[in-house]
């Protein structure tokens, strides 16, 4: 029997420590919505050539329920954003000015099903690349 490779978000891809999460909760960050998720993100130019340009965290408050309905809401975030990791990457790098990314999403309702969770995650980042384009003379 072959056992299928495991698919997952790399560890550096994924957004870590309180300055890093403090920076993207500052008032600089700029802030997405959808019904059910929100997207808090900041950028800046990318001075040298790296294979990752965007560090996401999530984040499921507690007001949501209890431990496993938040770490459920998490994983399918999480999944969302792995499946469409690569073309969200595809298209910073096809900026002129490529930004370096750190982002949360911030989960608003743990209900959603993950066809729902998966469009909205796609719609978050397809607004955060037109804001960039629009946004990246200033860059």
């Amino acid at each position: 029997m072959v056992k299928a490779e495991r698919q997952k978000l790399p560890k550096s891809s994924i957004l870590r420590g309180r300055n890093a999460f403090d920076a993207v909760f500052s008032n600089k960050a700029k802030i997405l919505h959808q019904s059910g998720l929100s997207f808090r993100f900041l950028y800046r130019e990318l001075t040298e050539a790296a294979p990752n340009s965007a560090c996401v965290g999530f984040i499921s408050p507690k007001r949501l329920g209890s431990a496993p309905l938040r770490n459920r809401a998490r994983r399918r975030v999480r999944e969302a954003y792995r499946i469409n990791r690569a073309t969200f990457i595809a298209d910073l790098s096809n900026m002129q000015v490529i930004p370096q990314l750190q982002g949360v999403f911030i989960i608003k309702n743990a209900d959603l099903a993950f066809e729902q969770v998966l469009h909205q995650t796609q719609s978050l980042l397809d607004q955060c690349i037109e804001y960039l384009t629009k946004t990246q003379p200033g860059l």
